[in-house]
């Protein structure tokens, strides 16, 4: 096995639903000292030197207060890996995936998924997370199944390009901050 790591800083995330969504915009601060609410983070997040954040805002109840069990995705965040498809004249074989994230109480993350170009593949996500983590606490401790990583059910020859994609549900208003996501890819022969 010749093990081919690529990694994204996470302020790559882009959300899939702008406008008229349920994203609220970030607080954050200025160059100034002050802090408010920042402009079309509701729409792009907010970036910063960590990794950019998107808020979510409280999905928990339906129209007339009820509660409504399980909550709604309300933000797919997705990330375009690096992809080394020939490596040598060898087509190379995903492995697993990762996306470091940190949530705050009241955020969970519902959905984790990986595509090869159109093609959709099963990765190792089975249960809602809630807390995530994002890289500080170092390898492998950030690293947890099902998680912060997803491994392939077996590896697949990847013909197009990597995404990775996960989903968030909120029982309350919440940010969610992505660091880094990424890939790990076996070059048979190399």
């Amino acid at each position: 096995m010749s093990l081919h790591a690529v990694w994204i800083h996470g302020n790559s995330a882009r959300a899939q639903w702008v406008g008229n969504n349920p994203l609220q915009q970030v607080t954050g601060g200025w160059f100034n000292g002050s802090t408010t609410s920042i402009p079309w983070s509701d729409v792009v997040g907010l970036p910063t030197g960590p990794g950019v954040t998107y808020r979510g805002a409280d999905q928990s109840h339906g129209p007339f207060g009820s509660q409504v069990v399980p909550q709604p995705i309300s933000l797919f965040v997705h990330f375009p890996i690096p992809t080394p498809v020939i490596v040598r004249g060898v087509r190379a074989h995903l492995i697993r995936v990762f996306v470091l994230w940190k949530a705050d109480h009241g955020a969970t993350l519902a959905f984790a998924s990986a595509f090869d170009g159109p093609v959709g593949l099963n990765v190792g996500f089975s249960a809602p997370q809630s807390g995530g983590h994002d890289g500080t606490r170092g390898v492998p401790a950030d690293l947890v199944e099902g998680m912060t990583q997803f491994t392939l059910r077996a590896p697949r020859e990847v013909l197009f390009g990597v995404g990775v994609s996960l989903g968030f549900s909120f029982f309350a208003n919440a940010n969610v901050t992505f660091t880094a996501a990424g890939a790990d890819f076996d070059v048979p022969g190399i």
